[in-house]
């Protein structure tokens, strides 16, 4: 009996020591508190102005206009209608909306011809977590589904040069967003203009019998917009000013930079749930606080992951397979333990919708050329090469996830073209989409009823 309360009393004397020794460690990261930090809005503002800015090749102030004049879709046109396929009803009704919007299509094609595209960006905090980006951004969505629907109209009224025409000047609105410097998402929606344009040049091809002359016009301007300006993602100064604000108001701060993580705060920016990755609990909080790596050393990996990124970015993602990673393993690798830095691998989504943007602007230009050899010599050429040769295409497209072209054959009465998908794997053309989960391919052409 005396043996037994001698082993309760050891034990209740190792759980109140460990519960002491507890208490010792976190009590001072519980009672971590930030230093009052500026925000970094003025810097953001200077970094994304143009060197050479001049406000009247600004075409910023020219959306702003254009978002205001912008007359909302009625619910009874489909959002992604094709006038090819509206009763005389919902045409009419498509007709009227395009009409009402004659003002804010203007000020959105002035818009598209300006050089750059600078939003003055203030607020009363100075802080750009207090920014609120969504305005500019949906509004430019909606003026973008505005403009492709002008052009499907133009093509539908038997006007293709200026259908592609607008669709040029979408284009250039995406190479707007993605050249603005500001942020990741900026970028996203960039990359969705310009997806836009594709998608509905191809929607007008499919649907008109186009003369060589016509195609051979939107062929040669297409190639020199993607040429001249490829639209790569790129981690920009204004991104890396926003990771930097969020690192300091996570971290104490003191003399020589080697800060602690503040669980409270870390909890609140890993609070809500982003592309996938999972939030923290205050208690789980705490316990990532006792290990993670300080300031100076957080603000040091964000620099590499961004060198890592830029310097990596134009690497297809089959490159970066034959070298036996992805960049999202290696924005991970990179990260470590640090908790305020994992979740940039959501840089990798960013990178792969990129690549298979450039592959579909190769497959759209492929097209053409395709269509161009048809109309002019009454069939279909029985390869690439034989396109490539017979002075059509210039080179063959690129399909980011082989080391070859895209993959072209001919039909019994058509043809098909495809990217082998982001399973790496050619499944002969059986369209999945861009999705992995699934064996499969990408089929651009003949175009696809989910597009």
């Amino acid at each position: 009996m005396a043996k037994g309360k001698r082993v309760l009393i050891i034990l209740l004397s190792m759980v109140s020591a460990t519960v002491v020794l507890l208490i010792v460690l976190t009590l001072p990261v519980l009672l971590r508190q930030a230093a009052a930090s500026e925000g970094l809005l003025a810097d953001y503002s200077a970094a994304t102005r143009p060197f050479d800015y001049q406000p009247e090749s600004n075409a910023a102030p020219l959306y702003q206009r254009a978002i205001e004049l912008y007359v909302d879709r009625p619910e009874t046109i489909r959002t992604n209608g094709s006038p090819w396929d509206m009763d005389s009803t919902e045409l009419e009704a498509f007709r009227k909306w395009l009409e009402a919007n004659a003002a804010c299509h203007k000020s959105f094609m002035l818009a598209s011809q300006k050089p750059y595209c600078w939003f003055d960006r203030h607020n009363e905090s100075g802080k750009l977590r207090d920014m609120d980006f969504n305005p500019d951004l949906t509004g430019l969505k909606r003026l973008a589904e505005l403009v492709a629907s002008q052009a499907k109209i133009r093509a539908f009224d038997r006007d293709p040069q200026t259908a592609f025409a607008l669709l040029l000047d979408l284009r250039r609105t995406g190479g707007h967003l993605m050249g603005n410097h500001e942020t990741w998402i900026h970028q996203l929606v960039g990359l969705a203009v310009s997806n836009l344009c594709y998608s509905t040049a191809f929607d007008i091809v499919q649907n008109m019998n186009l003369s060589a002359d016509t195609l051979a016009a939107f062929q040669q301007k297409l190639t020199h917009a993607v040429n001249t300006s490829p639209q790569y993602i790129s981690y920009t100064e204004g991104e890396l000013l926003f990771n930097r604000e969020s690192i300091h108001e996570v971290f104490t701060d003191n003399e020589n930079g080697s800060g602690k993580v503040i669980p409270s705060q870390l909890k609140e920016q890993l609070g809500e749930t982003i592309f996938g990755h999972d939030s923290v609990s205050y208690p789980q909080a705490c316990w990532i606080a006792l290990w993670h790596p300080d300031k100076r050393q957080t603000l040091q990996t964000l620099d590499k992951i961004a060198a890592y990124v830029n310097s990596a970015c134009r690497e297809t993602p089959w490159q970066l397979r034959q070298k036996g990673t992805g960049m999202s393993e290696e924005i991970l690798k990179l990260a470590g333990k640090n908790r305020c830095l994992q979740r940039l691998d959501i840089i990798a989504m960013l990178h792969r919708i990129q690549h298979q943007q450039i592959a579909c602007a190769g497959a759209l230009v492929t097209t053409v050329a395709v269509l161009r050899y048809r109309a002019d010599k009454g069939e279909f050429p029985v390869s690439l090469g034989e396109l490539t040769r017979a002075g059509y295409l210039d080179a063959a497209p690129q399909d980011p996830y082989t080391n070859d072209s895209l993959i072209y054959r001919t039909t019994d009465s058509d043809f098909i073209l495809y990217s082998v998908g982001a399973d790496f794997n050619d499944d002969g053309g059986n369209h999945v989409g861009w999705s992995s989960d699934r064996p499969g391919d990408y089929v651009f052409w003949p175009i696809q009823n989910e597009r």
